[in-house]
């Protein structure tokens, strides 16, 4: 449940932001000022800090509140990576639509089936074989 909360904490902001900044990026796009990837990894690279702070204290508080055993330190980066990856999703969800509105009506089509194939709240095993490579 943690890395779920993680995931979609990672993911609002962008698609978000995203509708806002689309004009910018076209016309600084059409004017040859830079490509689609760069913005992407520049784009990723300004919310790494953000996502690894809140990624952190997410951990801190529920390590020691609901008393977790292992390595935090594993915890942490394994949160890390769910997050940093729901967040490039949702900036690719937010490129490919016109509004925030419409981010808002795609994200869950993305993130639900991800939430449902990882083993959570449907065990493996109940999942159709043809359907396991998803997972």
């Amino acid at each position: 449940m943690i890395g779920i909360s993680g995931q979609f904490s990672a993911a609002q902001p962008l698609l978000l932001t995203f509708a806002s900044e689309r004009p910018v990026f076209i016309r600084e796009y059409a004017s040859n000022m830079y490509g689609p990837v760069p913005y992407f990894i520049s784009k990723t690279a300004v919310e790494l800090p953000l996502v690894a702070v809140q990624t952190l204290l997410t951990w801190l508080l529920a390590y020691f509140l609901m008393g977790m055993q292992g390595n935090n330190g594993v915890h942490f980066a394994g949160s890390l990576f769910i997050s940093l990856a729901s967040a490039s999703t949702a900036l690719l969800a937010a490129c490919c639509v016109r509004d925030a509105k419409q981010a808002q009506e795609v994200a869950p089509a993305l993130f639900v089936p991800q939430i449902l194939f990882a083993g959570f709240f449907i065990k493996m095993e109940s999942v159709p074989v043809f359907t396991r490579w998803i997972q």
